[in-house]
């Protein structure tokens, strides 16, 4: 079933653009999937189908790299060494040079180091960085 519901959208996101399914822009499908509550990444502490705003965003964000593991952790605050990473691989990401394995690689280290926290939510940051996002055609 999750087979041919992507397969639905990237027919109906090409038809729209008037482009073989072929030559569709998969950041577009992959961003278009977590908006719809799509389940394309695993957490162990969050359900796909909540309805908070920040679901999408860790759905999206989890394919890129920003998480080293299967939990959000959303409600968690956010440490400053992972905040300077995920702004990092955003970063990058705009530029269309983030490599999500190296991405991966450095949350796991942020992750593991005794570092301070921030006032903001980890849930909160996502969000944040969701709507620095630049525009697709």
């Amino acid at each position: 079933m999750q087979t041919g519901e992507v397969a639905g959208l990237a027919t109906a996101l090409a038809l729209k653009a008037n482009i073989p399914p072929a030559q569709l822009n998969p950041e577009q499908l992959v961003r278009e999937l977590a908006k719809r509550r799509f389940m394309v990444s695993f957490f162990n502490d969050s359900d796909v189908g909540d309805q908070s705003p920040w679901t999408s965003a860790a759905q999206y964000f989890a394919t890129k790299g920003f998480f080293a593991g299967y939990n959000a952790r959303e409600n968690e605050p956010l440490t400053e060494a992972v905040r300077s990473v995920w702004l990092e691989g955003l970063e990058q990401l705009k530029q269309g040079t983030l490599d999500s394995a190296a991405l991966l690689r450095a949350v796991h280290a942020a992750e593991s180091k005794n570092s301070p926290t921030t006032a903001e939510r980890r849930a909160d940051v996502l969000m944040r960085l969701w709507k620095q996002l630049p525009k697709l055609p």
